[in-house]
């Protein structure tokens, strides 16, 4: 992949076809329906994860916490208004976050493996770590740092709008890895189909040079440091 950091830099985005074969899918898969069928409902609010509705995260401290935990967030409809599920816990969950990556040995095993490393060396990156999300743009989800019982999250800035009919799409086949650069514009539609969507989304963040904002949702705590994608 000679040309992969040009393309990266140049598009703000680069396909990179066959980087998991079926095997590590399907280990993958078994991995998160264990996790999905071993989760007791009773343990866990029913949280709706929405990039819509700004609301639904406010005072939300089951996801404020969750940098260092595996938990659940589900779909829009999923629940009903007594907080109940409309449908098979499975079917039910939007995303699972936020650990997967270091609590998990399947997930660990395959985000600090060989072949990813290479991908973020190819690329130029010197001591990238893995994370949730950044603040990149005027636009973010922030804490408020409130003590008072108010919202202990909020969005800061001016919500933008885009032209729709500039957003590309991208198709991406079984096994494949779209890299996303943390500047560039994305989103994907509500699935209609009767088929799940399933897609592993790692975020990773260039520590060298860079200060990580204390307003940022997600923090290290004094058990959890964001492990260095070379060296976990």
């Amino acid at each position: 992949m000679p040309d992969l950091c040009q393309k990266f830099e140049r598009d703000g985005f680069v396909v990179i076809e066959n980087v998991f074969n079926d095997e590590e899918i399907e280990e993958m898969k078994g991995a998160i329906g264990k996790i999905v069928d071993d989760m007791n409902l009773a343990e866990h609010p029913k949280s709706v994860f929405s990039t819509y509705d700004e609301d639904k995260h406010a005072a939300d401290s089951y996801f404020l916490n969750s940098s260092d935990k595996i938990r659940f967030f589900f779909e829009e409809g999923a629940v009903d208004k007594n907080g109940e599920l409309t449908v098979p816990k499975d079917k039910a969950l939007n995303k699972i976050g936020h650990g997967l990556h270091f609590l998990d040995p399947t997930f660990k095993k395959m985000t600090f493996n060989a072949k990813i490393q290479k991908i973020f060396e190819e690329i130029g990156y010197q001591k990238p770590e893995v994370v949730q999300n950044t603040s990149t743009s005027d636009y973010r989800f922030v804490r408020t740092h409130d003590t008072t019982g108010g919202p202990l999250l909020k969005f800061i800035g001016t919500r933008p709008t885009y032209d729709q009919s500039k957003f590309q799409h991208v198709p991406i086949s079984k096994g494949s890895l779209i890299l996303i650069h943390g500047l560039v514009v994305h989103k994907s539609e509500a699935n209609t189909s009767d088929k799940s969507r399933h897609a592993y989304t790692v975020h990773v963040m260039e520590r060298k040079n860079t200060k990580w904002s204390e307003d940022n949702w997600l923090q290290e705590t004094e058990d959890y440091k964001f492990p260095n994608l070379y060296k976990a």
